[in-house]
């Protein structure tokens, strides 16, 4: 190194969080001091950690009780599960989402009678204010629901005549 160059390198242990404070003091040839001190901060960023949030969430329509734990899925060296706050970003028309605040449960619950495929996004934020974003797909697989018969009022029935309805007209089928 010249000895007009000034260079520093600090080195933390691969598992420093926090903050640390060095005094520098430098030199130059006439021997004139000069220092200062140089603060370092390594806040870790909450990620999706390992296990990473799984690739996919199978369902089947008109699910109702399916969920992801996202502490499960989270990994932050400067705070405890208890600390971050999770948000569902990007919303959808066909599966609505919650989460609960306390519990961390992410709640997913497709449309009634709607399948196909989605994603759903979601945010972690840390107590200073640090995020991640990670994102499920989300297939809702075609249940074949049971015809519906709705009748509607009573048919006149009269002695002697044939009662004959076209039953079309009264069944529900939507798959």
């Amino acid at each position: 190194v010249p000895d007009t160059a000034y260079y520093l390198e600090v080195c933390a242990e691969e598992d420093f969080n926090g903050s640390m404070c060095v005094a520098v003091r430098v030199r130059n040839p006439d021997l004139i001091f000069g220092w200062d001190t140089l603060c370092v901060l390594r806040d870790e960023f909450p990620v999706w950690g390992d296990p990473e949030l799984p690739p996919t969430l199978i369902m089947n329509e008109d699910d109702i009780d399916s969920s992801l734990v996202l502490d499960d899925y989270v990994e932050d060296a400067d705070n405890d599960d208890s600390e971050l706050n999770f948000e569902i970003i990007f919303p959808s028309n066909q599966i609505s989402r919650r989460i609960d605040s306390l519990t961390h449960r992410a709640y997913v619950e497709p449309s009634l009678n709607w399948y196909g495929r989605d994603t759903i996004w979601f945010a972690i934020f840390d107590p200073p204010g640090l995020s991640d974003t990670g994102f499920v797909d989300v297939v809702v697989n075609p249940v074949n629901d049971p015809p519906e018969l709705q009748l509607g009022d009573p048919f006149d029935l009269h002695p002697g005549e044939p009662l004959s309805i076209e039953l079309y007209d009264y069944v529900i089928d939507v798959d």
